[in-house]
């Protein structure tokens, strides 16, 4: 997967959008899609909202 992301060559295909600099976003379709949580089914939705949660994981190198 990461050579396939890791790359940022995906941005550049048709019928993708990249966002930066964000700390939320919204994306609403046309019907319901089945939604899965940590791996589990718990219902379905057409809208979904997606955040970033600042300074939430400190990273060791």
């Amino acid at each position: 997967m990461w050579r396939s992301f890791g790359s940022g060559g995906h941005i550049h295909l048709r019928n993708v959008v990249g966002l930066h600099d964000l700390d939320r976003f919204e994306v609403v379709g046309a019907h319901p899609l089945p939604l899965q949580l940590d791996g589990d089914y718990v219902g379905e939705e057409a809208r979904f909202e997606f955040s970033s949660a600042p300074d939430a994981l400190t990273l060791l190198a």
